[in-house]
């Protein structure tokens, strides 16, 4: 997994081609849109994401803040909208989307459901001033919101019982 975060040199061509020389490595690229547009040098997502696929990735994430998120891996593709929130601080917001999309993708859950998970996880994060790091079963709960996740047997057995 691969998330480049932004270049501090604004994309040269010197780190572009380095990156594109990598990208055939990767198995879930994840950056958010913005980074997108700049390696791709294309405005809409299913054009970022299939410029990607012939890079050589096989997954690709792009997050899209308060838009909520898109995925493409070979045919499919699919965007799950943000949950709204009131945002007190979104440093760090990409990381911790990552982390609960790379969770449901390590239980084998759809595309859809890995990103309305790392919605979920990065809605929580964002709409707090302490105790930014929600637990398991917090995250389970409200991402029942979500149809795709509450139709997870998984996600309902962790949302019930004592799952942190």
């Amino acid at each position: 997994m691969v998330d480049t975060g932004w270049d501090p040199k604004n994309w040269t061509n010197e780190t572009l081609a380095g990156l594109y020389t990598v990208l055939p490595e990767v198995a879930v690229f994840m950056p958010n849109q913005d980074e997108a547009r700049a390696i791709t040098g294309l405005d809409n997502l299913e054009g970022m994401a299939r410029a990607l696929q012939l890079a050589g990735v096989d997954k690709i994430v792009i997050k899209c803040g308060n838009s909520g998120s898109y995925a493409f891996c070979g045919t499919d593709s699919c965007v799950v909208p943000a949950r709204s929130v009131k945002v007190y601080d979104a440093v760090g917001a990409g990381d911790i989307f990552n982390s609960g999309f790379l969770y449901g993708l390590l239980k084998n859950w759809s595309l859809e459901a890995c990103l309305a998970f790392g919605n979920t996880i990065a809605s929580l994060y964002i709409s707090r001033t302490i105790d930014r790091f929600p637990r398991l079963r917090e995250v389970a709960q409200i991402g029942r919101e979500y149809p795709v996740l509450s139709a997870l047997d998984a996600l309902t057995n962790i949302a019930e019982n004592n799952h942190d």
